[in-house]
């Protein structure tokens, strides 16, 4: 069952028009039970065909029955599920399998009966002659009838296959039930009968071209896709055409193209869903294309739109490329207006306009000199901040003299004198003043004299005085006045008064001078006790003052009376005051209340007793004080307030009307008030409605009256209002407006446009106005027909959130506003680029959108389908992918995100770059030949394009294959300098190119056997890098130990100096640094005698340095170096710069060497002590070779200031020394 279950399945999905037929093939003797034989029967099921192959014979197995399947199938003409032979085939299938059970049963039954093995007994009744249609069988024990009989004698004519089951047989003749026909009853009857078709176990296969139940409908050849077949012509569904309707129609028609598939297929330079708009060619990268022209979004333009502008422009000193400006050489900054300094301004200083301004500290054009915290003056320079002075000169600004002699211990040195301590004087302060006035006094330095005590006199003080010299009006005799007729007192200064003064008074001078209270001769009349002045006069002692005045002494004048404010304007204070006195002038003073730092003066004449202040605030309080002036007397004062009135408000302007709401504003007055108060009331009659409104920041006040009835007359006035005063009224008149469009909504929206809609107005209006608002505050107004109830809004921001807002208007009126929110959809990120950084690294780059982005996804995939995806924040415009398989195909797929939207994709693609050859090196240099030698890149590749150079500028190319590491250039120019190329490549890809460089001889090599320096070892034919002997100065019987540079521009270097570890201290003293010291292969340094020799007796010679830090290199070279003799300390003279590292030993140039031990720099502290070193310092460097290794501290560590500053300490520094006439050989 579990076949007829497949086979069923399968004739389900391959086919319906299946004629089915089972055929039993019995053996000569199939009735037998006999072992020997095998009962075969075999079904054949079949399609409509060319017939069906025989299945080969199957040898059987004893007392086995084998069934014999044969299927032969055909592709479905049609669609089986539909078909109705599906249902007749299951039956068929189910009478099958009963009709093989019960032959399996007959068959079981005949051979395990009783007498199985031998002859079956005899049924009663038999009759063995069977009618003579048939014959009998023993073994069966019964009768084997002929075709047409059947029973136990062969005597009742049978029917074929029992009719089926859909008949009964009578008399040998079946007699079919209803719907079925044929000798068998097995056909059934087609109903209706089939027109044009035949009749198949009741169901029509119709001819070609028919269908239907009797087939009397036509088909359509080929069917109809997109459509309904009416008498066999397709009637198509909207949108499609056609003989089968499976053409897709394009709507609208294409203009200026053709239709494929319902789709408009364009002509060169259209576009559009009907190609009915012109391209832009090319197309628009940042901006949108109208009519065939780019209209450039904001900040963008050219052609394509695709050139960033820049802005502000880049000027006369710049070009703008991709929206970035490119200066002019000396010029920088965001729009190239900034003149750049040349040399740069270095750490501690800011290029102003082409000028250094120096940090605090620094100074110098470029800001590399410490500047001294004081002026050294005319007696001094400032040398790294520190002052030093000139001869005779001395203190941190060199500008206190030295004196000449010691001043000490009594005495210091100001200004190149001697200032002496108290006590003491002379040039070297060595006098003691104390003895010099013969006790009786003190010495005055000042004036070289002796200050007498009191009672001594004379050039020493060893004289007694009389007081006061007796005032000239007597004689000193030993200390004592003699006075003289009409004098008296100890100094005989009194003289005698005539009157006798009494007890109020005293004699002085000849006169009484009498005490408070009294006057007179003698002093014995009575007098006020103070002065009346000019303003009283005394009687009797007491003081009598004239009008206005009072007080004891007549010194206080009375305020003026009656100080009143008369009236107010916004701007002025009208104030009056009785006039009762007969005064000099009057003051004013006022100010607005407590702000009396505002305070004005005004003087006010005698004879008037009003006055107007003028240019006045309105609404201040202002504080006004009066005063008197009589006899230079300021009287009381006289004080009031006032307040001027509130400005008025001036025009009040209705701005907007609309259906139920009128917009006003007014100007506001120059001083703040509590509030204004609004009125408003609609002229048809109703209550007036009163509004407090809030004073605005702004220059003007905007308030909306909502509520409103549409198209109303409506009164509106508006006060200011402060405390308790209410200002002057400001009126207009305002007409509500016209009923406005409603339900406003989005249909759609992208990434830079919103289609809109809405129902229109009632009224009859002149136009629509939209204004869309974006969330950054931008708004943008727009007018759209009256006709219309929707509109598109373009060159929106992606990613914004808009406000669009709808109103209609007529004439001057405006209806209420319909407004709906809504965000365009984000845009992606555009001109992704990938760039090359090394092999298996990319820089990637790209303009965000326009749109505010919560981040990014990349992906990026490799040729072999590996990939990775990678996500970045919103600030990022670029990102490098590492690690990359060098020679493959990535594609970089980069799409934005905000929330849960996503942009569309940006894509580009790339492949990796091959690695280039490393270690491209040239050895066995001779006259005409060199080899060189390379290591291999990583990639795997198709072979080399080796290229070499010569000096003149001739090149030749020469392909090696894949496996080369090294070749040997032949047939070369002796003395010729050769530039040398090497690049991998693999199909059309190629490596960037590996470099050296080496010079042919001039000569066979030399054979020195005391060679004086590295460069004739070199010319000795020795050509690897290492350590030799060599003899400076030629002197055969001293040789020294040195590592020889045998490669770098073409070799011949003695190398005189090497850090690179730091193993090796370098704060050495002198004799150490005399002799030379470590290892030649490590760190080490040659020996000042010996760079003498070499330099003094070898002819002049080139240094050059060496500079590593991580993957970074440079040099110096200098075509003068000399070092002198011991006698010179050494001297060091240097120049001729070139080179990649900047210049920083000409700045020693002339200098002595210097250790901790032996300070011959020009600065005043020991430099090689305070950076633990040692070199040529002056004060004290710009190079620090000898420096301590590692040290990053300011000047501390190997330092080669042009190149990495004072602050960083150079991990590799080799200093290499040829003769100049070596390098122009080579």
């Amino acid at each position: 069952m579990y076949f007829w279950g497949l086979f069923v399945k399968f004739l389900l999905f391959s086919t319906c028009h299946l004629i089915i037929s089972a055929v039993v093939i019995r053996s000569s003797e199939a009735n037998t039970c006999s072992s020997e034989k095998a009962l075969t029967i075999t079904h054949v099921y079949s399609v409509p065909g060319d017939g069906s192959t025989p299945l080969p014979p199957i040898e059987s197995d004893d007392q086995n029955l084998v069934f014999r399947h044969q299927i032969s199938l055909k592709s479905p003409a049609s669609d089986c599920e539909k078909d109705s032979l599906i249902s007749d085939l299951m039956a068929r299938l189910a009478a099958l399998e009963t009709g093989m059970s019960s032959m399996k049963e007959e068959v079981q039954g005949c051979c395990g009966s009783e007498e199985h093995g031998g002859p079956p007994k005899l049924k009663s009744g038999f009759h063995k002659n069977c009618n003579g249609r048939g014959k009998f069988v023993p073994r069966l024990g019964g009768c084997q009838c002929d075709d047409g009989w059947e029973g136990p004698d062969c005597s009742t004519k049978s029917c074929p296959d029992n009719c089926g089951g859909n008949g009964k047989c009578v008399d040998g003749v079946c007699q079919c039930s209803e719907g079925y026909t044929g000798t068998d009853c097995s056909e059934k009857l087609c109903i209706p009968d089939c027109k044009f078709g035949t009749c198949v176990n009741g169901i029509c296969v119709c001819e070609k071209g028919y269908t239907g139940v009797s087939c009397t409908e036509k088909l359509c050849i080929p069917d109809c896709e997109f459509g309904t077949c009416v008498d066999g012509i397709c009637v198509c569904e909207k949108g499609y055409t056609g003989v089968s309707c499976t053409e897709k129609l394009c709507i609208p028609d294409c203009e200026f193209g053709t239709c494929v598939d319902g789709i408009c297929v364009c002509e060169k330079g259209y576009t559009g869903v009907s190609c009915s708009e012109k391209l832009c060619i090319p197309d628009c990268e940042f901006g949108t294309c109208v009519d065939g022209i780019c209209v450039c979004e904001k900040g963008y333009t050219g052609v394509s739109c695709s050139e960033k502008l820049c802005i502000p422009d880049c000027g006369r000193f710049g070009k703008c490329v991709d929206g970035i400006c490119v200066c002019a050489k000396g010029y920088t900054g965001v729009n190239c207006r900034e003149k750049l300094c040349i040399p740069d301004c270095g750490r501690f200083g800011k290029c102003i306009d082409g000028t250094c301004k120096c940090s605090e500290g620094y100074t110098g054009p470029v800001c590399r000199k410490k500047k001294c915290p004081v002026d050294c003056g005319e007696h001094g320079r400032c040398v790294d901040g520190v002052c030093q002075c000139s001869e005779g000169y001395t203190g941190t600004a060199c500008k206190e003299k030295k004196c000449a002699v010691d001043c000490r211990p009594n005495g210091r040195c100001v200004g190149g004198t001697c200032v002496c301590n108290e006590g003491f004087i002379g040039d070297s302060c060595s006098i003691d003043i104390a003895g010099l006035c013969s006790g009786n006094g003190r010495y005055i330095i000042a004036t070289g004299t002796c200050e007498c005590d009191d009672g001594w006199e004379g050039p020493d003080c060893s004289e007694r005085s009389c007081p006061n010299g007796c005032a000239n009006n007597g004689v000193c005799v030993d200390g004592v006045c003699q006075c003289a007729s009409g004098f008296t007192g100890p100094d005989c200064s009194e003289e005698v008064c005539p009157l006798d003064c009494g007890e109020n008074g005293k004699c002085v001078g000849g006169f009484c001078q009498c005490a408070v209270g009294y006057t007179g001769p003698s002093c014995r009349e009575v007098d006020c006790v103070v002065s009346c002045g000019e303003n009283g006069r005394c009687d009797g002692g007491q003081c009598f003052c004239e009008e206005g005045f009072y007080g004891e002494a007549c010194s206080e004048l009375m305020a003026a009376e009656s100080l009143r404010l008369v009236s107010t304007t916004e701007d002025s204070l009208n104030i009056a005051w009785d006039l009762l006195l007969d005064i000099d002038y009057y003051i004013l003073t006022y100010f607005p209340f407590g702000e009396e730092q505002l305070k004005k003066q005004q003087q006010v004449s005698e004879n008037q007793d009003s006055y107007r202040i003028m240019g006045l605030n309105p609404g201040t309080l202002y504080q006004i004080i009066l005063y008197q002036i009589k006899n230079r007397v300021t009287s009381d004062p006289a004080e009031l307030q006032g307040r001027t009135d509130d400005a008025s408000l001036g025009t009040l302007w209705v701005t907007e009307e609309y259906e139920d709401a009128l917009e006003i504003e007014w100007e506001n007055p120059s001083n703040k008030v509590d509030y204004f108060k609004l009125m408003y009331k609609a002229r048809s009659g109703g209550a007036e409605t009163a509004v407090m409104v809030p004073q605005s920041d702004d220059a003007k006040t905007r308030y909306t009256i909502s509520d409103l009835s549409p198209s109303t007359t409506y009164d509106i006035k508006l006060q200011s209002v402060r405390g308790l005063v209410e200002g002057k009224a400001s009126s207009a008149v305002g007409v509500t407006g016209i009923d406005g469009p409603k339900n406003l909504r989005t249909t759609n929206v992208g990434e830079d446009t919103a289609s809109l809609s809405w129902e229109r107005s009632q009224a009859d209006i002149d136009r629509y106005m939209l204004s869309y608002t974006s969330l950054d505050g931008a708004t943008e107004e727009v007018a759209v027909d009256k006709s219309k109830d929707s509109t598109v809004v373009s060159n929106l921001i992606p990613g914004m959130e808009y406000i669009f807002e709808l109103w209609a208007v007529k004439g001057n009126k405006r209806s209420k506003r319909t407004s709906v929110t809504a965000t365009t959809d984000i845009d992606a990120p555009k001109n992704l680029k990938a760039s090359a950084v090394t092999e298996t690294e990319y820089s990637l780059t790209w303009n965000p959108p326009i749109a505010q982005i919560d981040g990014y996804t990349l992906i990026y995939e490799d040729s072999d389908g590996n990939s990775q995806e990678v996500n970045l924040d919103s600030a990022s415009k670029s990102y490098a992918l590492r690690g990359l398989r060098m020679g493959y195909e990535y594609t970089v797929y980069l799409l934005a995100y905000k929330g849960n939207l996503q942009s569309k994709r940006a894509r580009t693609a790339f492949f990796t770059e091959i690695d280039p050859p490393t270690n491209l090196q040239s050895s066995e240099i001779s006259t005409s030949e060199a080899s060189l030698t390379w290591t291999a890149p990583t990639a795997q590749i198709d072979g080399y394009t080796l290229t070499y150079e010569d000096a003149d500028g001739n090149s030749q190319d020469i392909n090696l294959d894949a496996g080369s590491t090294s070749y040997t250039l032949t047939g070369l120019s002796k003395g010729m300098k050769y530039n040398v190329y090497l690049k991998a490549y693999k199909g059309s890809q190629r490596s960037t190119q590996a470099t050296t460089f080496f010079s042919t001889r001039y000569r066979l090599a030399i054979a020195y056997t005391h060679p004086k320096d590295c460069n004739q070892v070199h010319l000795s034919g020795n050509s690897k890098s290492g350590i030799y002997s060599i003899y400076p100065g030629g002197d055969k019987g001293k040789a020294i130990r040195a590592y020889c540079d045998m490669e770098t521009d073409g070799g011949g270097w003695t190398v005189l100096q090497r850090r690179s570890s730091g193993k090796l201290d370098f704060n050495q003293k002198w004799r150490v640094y005399v002799e030379g010291f470590g290892d030649p292969n490590d760190e080490y340094w040659l020996g000042l005698e010996s760079l003498y020799l070499l330099t003094s007796t070898s002819g002049p010679y080139e240094l050059r340095v060496d500079l590593r830090a991580g993957s970074e290199s440079a040099y110096a070279l200098y075509r003068t170096f000399t070092v002198g003799s011991s006698r010179d300390k050494y001297k060091l003279t240097v120049g001729d710069y070139s080179g990649t590292a900047g210049d920083a030993l000409v700045y020693h140039n002339g200098l002595k060497f210097s250790t901790s031990d032996r300070d011959n720099d020009l600065a005043i502290t020991n430099c090689a002590l305070s950076h633990r070193g040692a070199f040529w310092y002056k004060n004290c460097h710009l190079a620090n070779p000898n420096g301590q290794y590692g040290n990053s501290a300011h000047s501390q560590g190997v330092n080669w200031e042009p190149w990495k500053g004072h602050e960083f300490s150079i991990p590799f520094l080799e200093m290499k020394m040829r003769p100049i006439a070596s390098s122009e050989e080579n």
